[in-house]
């Protein structure tokens, strides 16, 4: 029971819960999910929006700013801005003012993760995540890189060959093995690691 002493209530249409939920279930009422976060019982989207600021964590990105940012937006759109919606919003204004190229690398694959996610090809954002992952590389003083994939089941054929073959940086930003090479339809997991030469 809550510390109120009150029972639960679904986040959904209010109706009072015989118990609390301790993850994803079905209002017996609305027959809408409800979904356990913190130790609150959440809506589907106050859900999605907290696992993507959790998995954003590292770029400083604070629920304040979202709620700004979906407000504007719903105001724009005349209805509820969705989290994917928002998401790209403040992905693409760190991009405008973001010069460190490990910080746009993620910001990429990030970007990647969420086209990915909507069945639309993700090696555009990939590339610009491995490009930006490269030029860090480079900063930080290495001089050669190697290939390193997931090593999991849907690693393609492609992406394996490439596993652990060295590439001078100058070449690999020239050429841009991975992701260009890969095949796996839900985008390439690989990445560059610095190389002793």
């Amino acid at each position: 029971m809550p510390p109120s002493g009150r029972k639960p209530s679904c986040p959904c249409c209010g109706a009072t819960l015989d118990s609390r939920p301790t993850r994803k279930k079905k209002c017996p009422h609305c027959g809408d999910y409800m979904f356990v976060r913190g130790g609150d019982v959440v809506t589907e989207d106050e859900a999605a929006t907290r696992d993507w600021l959790a998995a954003v964590a590292q770029l400083g990105i604070t629920r304040t700013e979202f709620d700004r940012h979906r407000e504007e937006l719903s105001s724009q759109f005349g209805t509820r801005a969705s989290v994917t919606d928002i998401a790209w919003r403040l992905l693409n204004a760190l991009v405008g003012r973001t010069g460190d190229e490990q910080r746009l690398a993620f910001i990429y694959w990030e970007m990647a993760r969420l086209v990915s996610q909507e069945g639309k090809d993700s090696k555009p954002y990939l590339r610009e995540a491995s490009r930006h992952q490269l030029l860090s590389l480079r900063r930080s003083g290495a001089r050669v890189v190697q290939v390193s994939h997931a090593n999991d089941p849907w690693v393609c054929s492609a992406c394996r060959a490439l596993h652990g073959k060295r590439w001078a940086i100058d070449e690999a930003l020239s050429r841009m093995p991975i992701p260009d090479s890969c095949r796996e339809p839900s985008g390439c997991r690989c990445h560059y690691l610095p190389s002793l030469e």
